[in-house]
């Protein structure tokens, strides 16, 4: 073999096998050539003695030898390019609200490339937003163009880019004491012009903290209310529980409007009048028990007694019977009895309902601790529980009916209805705490109430008893 020629294209790109061929004189000689890489080995290897694979981008010297010991060979530099980015995508959300960061990203295919993206914004609104490496600042309501490319912009991906204000916060619905009336209000929003309440009968705690083009899906779908206000009232048309969300939008950057708020308020329609009261202890409560006519003037006064309800039992016409009221001795076998009777018994436990349901109290517990109206305290207000009635009637002089009476909740000492349904002055106020103090069976679980007869500070009854029930705001 006097020469050798490589033939074969020098040029391939990373993880491309290429065939090594060369040409040899004279061409009737033994065409038996062995071939060898000068260079780094990690940019190319040669695989079977005749096969070039390109690793990662660089160069390699490959040698062609003459294997019949004649020492004729030849060389070629080999160029291994990068694998070429067929197209890049942005992964990143296409909003943040103002004051916030976002690390940008994106996916370029194919996969597995070591690639760097470089990421900008397109006509230089950066009063808007900022970008340094892949992190984007939000200084601004408004909207830009996001730019990543790869290979000097030989490829490369936009989108449209939102700056939102942040969403409203602390939205709370509270009953003003005007029949059917609640006070709605939440924290206001730096830069917002105008505020949207969504309104619905389904429940929004899924669309919380989201977007708002999301809301067409509730069921019904929610209604939308542009307002300039953050407190306001309301006047609510059915006794259903309406839901609420609030965002913030800024009309003088094209309406962008914000997310939802994190926690929607709830509230339901009552007709109960009342006005509310500084208890002292951080505490705000009813100005009257529920169910009376009007505040007590009096430790014995009947117009202020109110009603007497059944522990965790609903509002359905038992706790309001006359003095004789209408009794039935059979233990209710739901929490919702479809009567209005007062139901009596006649040994422990001393309850109203039958014997496995709702035997340790939490499911009537939950009932009276309900903040949307839809138990018996009107929205915005609960049932205490023990340590509420304590913080107050440890503060009592003398702790007794008349410091009940002395006391900022004017507290009268109403009538209660025994376990056989008849009327008894046992001046008691039930709370929505249960506790394991009473006798009989059922795990031993009674509920507490306080007395204003001594200074006790809560007694344990069976919760078959007829109480007065004061509500205090949540």
């Amino acid at each position: 073999m006097t020469s050798i020629t490589i033939s074969s294209n020098p040029s391939l790109r990373a993880e491309e096998l290429r065939v090594l061929n060369a040409g040899i004189l004279p061409s009737a000689a033994l065409q038996n050539i062995v071939w060898t890489l000068e260079g780094d080995s990690e940019i190319a290897e040669i695989n079977n003695n005749s096969i070039l694979f390109g690793k990662i981008p660089g160069t390699v010297t490959v040698v062609a030898t003459a294997a019949d010991g004649s020492g004729v060979r030849a060389e070629q530099i080999f160029t291994i390019t990068p694998i070429p980015v067929s197209s890049i995508r942005i992964n990143s959300a296409n909003s943040v609200e103002q004051g916030q960061t976002l690390d940008l990203a994106a996916r370029i295919f194919p996969d597995d490339l070591n690639k760097t993206p470089i990421w900008r914004i397109i006509g230089g609104n950066n009063a808007i937003a900022s970008i340094n490496g892949n992190r984007l600042t939000a200084l601004a309501v408004g909207e830009v163009i996001i730019e990543v490319i790869v290979d000097n912009g030989g490829v490369f991906a936009r989108q449209n880019f939102r700056v939102t204000l942040p969403a409203p916060q602390n939205l709370q619905a509270v009953a003003t004491g005007v029949p059917d009336e609640i006070r709605i209000s939440w924290a206001g929003v730096n830069a917002a012009d105008n505020y949207i309440l969504y309104q619905t009968i389904d429940n929004l705690s899924a669309f919380a903290n989201g977007n708002p083009d999301n809301l067409s899906a509730a069921n019904p779908a929610a209604t939308a209310t542009e307002v300039g206000a953050t407190d306001f009232t309301l006047t609510l048309n059915n006794t259903a529980t309406h839901h609420f969300l609030v965002t913030a939008i800024a009309n003088r950057n094209n309406g962008i409007e914000s997310q939802t708020n994190s926690q929607p308020a709830a509230a339901t329609a009552h007709s109960i009048t009342f006005r509310t009261i500084d208890g002292g202890e951080n505490q705000v409560w009813m100005d009257r028990n529920l169910g009376a006519d009007r505040v007590a003037e009096s430790s014995n006064d009947r117009q202020a007694f109110g009603d007497l309800y059944q522990w965790g039992r609903a509002a359905d016409g038992h706790q309001s019977q006359p003095a004789t009221a209408t009794l039935t001795a059979i233990q209710a076998s739901s929490l919702t009895p479809n009567h209005s009777d007062f139901i009596t018994a006649a040994a422990e436990p001393n309850e109203w309902l039958a014997a496995g349901i709702d035997d340790n109290g939490l499911q009537r517990q939950a009932f009276w601790s309900r903040t949307d109206g839809s138990s018996i305290c009107p929205t915005g207000f609960r049932v205490p529980i023990k340590a509420e009635w304590i913080a107050q009637k440890d503060v009592w002089n003398p702790q007794n009916a008349a410091g009940a009476f002395a006391s900022n909740l004017k507290l009268p000492a109403a009538d209660s209805r025994r376990r056989d349904g008849l009327l008894a002055a046992n001046n008691s106020y039930w709370s929505s705490s249960v506790e394991n103090t009473i006798g009989g069976s059922r795990d031993r679980f009674g509920s507490v109430s306080l007395s204003l007869f001594n200074a006790s500070t809560g007694s344990s009854f069976g919760r078959v008893y007829g109480f007065s029930v004061r509500c205090i705001k949540n």
